[in-house]
C-alpha cells in the first residue's frame, strides 16, 4: 500500500468585498428601476386605453430610464472589475480594463446599453393617435420591435445574476426572465396611474378603464407570485437559511413590502369598484349628477395609495437587485466544500455537502489514470476530527455514476456516500482509499471545515 498524500484543505468560494456587493446590488437595483421606466410604462399606457398626452409623457420618461440604466451598469460594471482584481494585487492597468471589457459580463452590459438606445428609437415611431394615417401597421412593427429589444435589455440583466448561473438555455434563467418582465409591467403600470393618470379630480369615464388595468395587474402578480416561488425554493432550500444567512434576511424584507403592497391594491380594487357601481347608478338615473355615493372613495384616495403602492413596490425591486448580488441561501448556509487530491497516481476530486453540522453527504471523482494504471473498483471513505479526536464515521459509498461514455477513453467514475452525520463543527477529515486491486490500494487524506 503506497503512503498517505499529503493533506489537501477542501475550502468554499472566497466570499466578495461587502462594500462591492452592496454598491453593485444597489446599482442592479437602479438598474431595475430605469427598465421600469423604460419599458414597463407603454404597455400599461395601451392596456388603459391612454391619450396621445399622456404618451407623449411615457416616451419622456422613457428617455428618463434609459439614462438611468445606462449610468447605473456602468457603475455595476465598475464594481464587478474592482472584484475581479487579484486581492493581493489590485492593480488597475489598461490592460486590465481591455481584457475585462471583453468578458460575457461586460459584453452583456454593452448590448443592454445598445438595447435601451434601440428601445427609445422604436417608442418614437409608436404614433399618439390611434386613426393617424398608417398608425395601425406602424404600432404593430413598433410593438413588434419592442418586445424583442425588451427581451435582450432584460435578459442581459439577468443572464449577469443568479439567474444566469446555468447559461441562457437553462431553466433557471427563463424563470428569472419571466419574474424580471412581470416585475417591469406591474411597476410600470403603478407608475403611470400614480404620476400621469390619476388626479384629484378624475372623471368617471377615466376610472371605468381601471377594471382592465386590474385585470392585467392581476396576471402580472400572479406570474410573479409563481415564478418567486421557484426561485425561493431553488435559492433558499432551508428554512433555517431565511433567518441566518443575508440573502434570507433580505428577500423577507421584499416580501414584507409585496405583501403590504398586494394588501393597499386590495383596498384600491375595493374602491374602484364601488366607484364604478356609484358611475353606473349614475348614469341610471339613480343619483343626481352632482351627488356623490356616501361609501364612494374620493379619486385622490386612490391616487395616493396607487403611489404608496408603487413606492413599496420600488423598494421590493431595490431589493432584488441587492439578492442578485448577494451569495444565495443555500449555497450560505449549506456550503459545498471541494478540494483534489494527489492519492497516488489519481487526481481524485472531492466535494462534500453541505459543509455543516448534521447529514453530510461525499461525492468522490477518480478521472481516468494513464495508461499504464488500472481504473480502481473501489473508493472508501472515513470521516474523523483532524484534530485527533478518537470518533471515526464510515461513509459507505455504494452509489457509483460513470460519466458519458467516450469510445477511445476511459470513463471517469463518481462514487457517493450515503449520509453521514457529523456531530460537531470544526476542522473534520476524509480519508480517502482507493482499491485497485486486493494487492493494489492508495491513501489520501482531505480537510475540510464544518460550519
Amino acid at each position: 500500500m503506497a503512503p498517505p498524500a499529503r493533506a489537501p484543505v477542501a475550502g468554499v468560494s472566497e466570499m466578495p468585498d461587502p462594500a462591492l456587493t452592496l454598491v453593485g446590488g444597489v446599482a442592479k437595483g437602479i438598474v431595475y428601476l430605469g427598465l421600469v421606466l423604460l419599458l414597463g410604462l407603454l404597455p400599461a399606457a395601451f392596456v388603459l386605453g391612454s391619450g396621445p398626452s399622456v404618451l407623449r409623457r411615457v416616451r419622456t420618461v422613457a428617455e428618463v430610464g434609459a439614462v438611468l440604466t445606462v449610468l447605473a451598469s456602468l457603475v455595476q460594471l465598475w464594481t464587478q472589475f474592482l472584484g475581479s482584481l487579484p486581492p493581493g494585487d489590485p492593480t488597475i492597468d489598461m490592460a486590465g480594463i481591455g481584457r475585462f471589457a471583453g468578458t460575457q459580463y461586460a459584453l452583456a452590459v454593452w448590448g443592454r446599453t445598445a438595447g435601451a438606445l434601440v428601445v427609445l428609437a422604436l417608442l418614437g415611431g409608436v404614433p399618439a393617435r390611434a386613426r393617424a394615417p398608417g398608425a395601425g401597421l406602424r404600432r404593430l412593427v413598433a410593438a413588434t420591435g419592442l418586445v424583442v429589444a425588451a427581451m435582450l435589455v432584460v435578459g442581459s440583466v439577468v443572464v449577469n445574476g443568479h439567474g444566469g448561473a446555468g447559461g441562457v438555455l437553462n431553466v433557471g434563467f427563463a424563470v428569472a426572465l419571466v419574474h424580471a418582465l412581470a416585475a417591469i409591467a406591474w411597476l410600470g403600470g403603478l407608475v403611470l396611474l400614480g404620476a400621469l393618470v390619476l388626479r384629484p379630480r378624475s372623471e368617471d369615464h377615466e376610472l371605468d378603464r381601471l377594471a382592465r388595468w386590474s385585470v392585467y395587474a392581476a396576471c402580472a402578480v400572479a406570474v410573479l407570485a409563481l415564478t418567486g416561488a421557484v426561485q425561493g425554493i431553488s435559492r433558499v432550500g432551508y428554512p433555517e437559511a431565511l433567518l441566518t444567512t443575508a440573502y434570507g434576511q433580505v428577500l423577507l424584507g421584499k416580501l414584507a413590502a409585496v405583501t403590504a403592497a398586494l394588501l393597499l391594491a386590495a383596498v384600491s380594487l375595493r374602491g374602484t369598484l364601488r366607484r364604478r357601481r356609484s358611475s353606473i347608478r349614475r348614469r341610471q338615473g339613480s343619483l343626481r349628477e352632482t351627488e356623490e355615493s356616501p361609501t364612494t372613495p374620493p379619486a385622490g384616495a386612490l391616487a395616493l395609495r396607487t403611489r404608496r403602492e408603487a413606492g413599496l413596490v420600488v423598494g421590493a425591486v431595490l431589493a432584488s437587485g441587492v439578492l442578485s448580488s448577494l451569495t444565495p441561501a443555500r449555497d450560505d448556509w449549506a456550503p459545498t466544500a471541494d478540494a483534489t487530491a494527489e492519492i497516488g497516481p489519481y487526481a481524485v476530486r472531492v466535494e462534500i455537502v453541505p459543509a455543516r453540522v448534521g447529514p453530510q453527504a461525499l461525492r468522490g471523482t477518480v478521472p481516468p489514470p494513464a495508461e499504464r494504471f488500472s481504473q480502481p473498483d473501489v473508493l472508501e471513505a472515513t470521516l474523523r476530527r483532524a484534530n485527533g479526536g478518537a470518533t471515526s464515521l464510515s461513509a459507505e459509498m455504494p452509489y457509483r455514476l460513470p460519466a458519458p461514455r467516450d469510445p477511445g477513453h476511459p470513463t471517469p467514475v463518481t462514487s457517493i456516500s450515503a449520509a453521514v452525520g457529523v456531530p460537531t463543527t470544526g476542522l473534520w477529515a476524509v480519508t480517502l482509499t482507493i482499491v485497485v486491486s486486493r494487492l493494489e490500494q492508495y491513501t489520501g487524506e482531505v480537510r475540510y471545515e464544518v460550519r
